[in-house]
């Protein structure tokens, strides 16, 4: 390449690229611990539901139809007041809590349910329903960045 009269080339080419993921939600009729539940989802599924936005949120209720009260969804209390999803994507950093929730009464409550469309923290080992997640891939897209250092030969 030349440029300005002088002979130059890239030092390098980052090229970046990812896959744009949907999720579909199932909503499992059958009570089960958090534990139990995060088992079977990660079998058969993905893991139990991550809501990251209010169109996925939307999307859960949905789902959920009239069976919104009480279902597990993939969220516990990573440290103190930390929220995490259990599929490893990180801090909720979207929440739905009910008023004055996330409480830990009785300082037990560290996995997350949702109930009446709001979110409340309840003991792991109490059975109810649950959301699973199952990714879907989305389109391809590219990304490409380039990033030249240029220097005289």
């Amino acid at each position: 390449m030349t440029f300005l009269g002088r002979n130059m080339r890239p030092d390098f080419l980052l090229l970046l690229s990812f896959f744009v993921l949907h999720q579909q939600y199932h909503f499992i009729n059958k009570s089960l611990t958090w534990y139990e539940a995060q088992s079977f989802c990660r079998l058969k599924y993905t893991d139990l539901a991550t809501i990251n936005d209010m169109d996925d949120e939307n999307q859960l209720i949905n789902t959920l139809g009239g069976n919104v009260t009480s279902s597990w969804i993939g969220l516990y209390d990573g440290q103190i007041n930390r929220w995490l999803w259990s599929d490893g994507s990180g801090i909720a950093s979207f929440t739905q809590w009910s008023p004055g929730e996330p409480n830990n009464a009785g300082g037990i409550e560290s996995c997350g349910e949702m109930y009446d469309s709001l979110w409340n923290d309840a003991p792991c080992g109490f059975v109810m329903a649950y959301v699973c997640y199952e990714s879907e891939r989305g389109s391809f897209k590219c990304i490409h960045i380039y990033e030249y250092i240029l220097y005289t030969i």
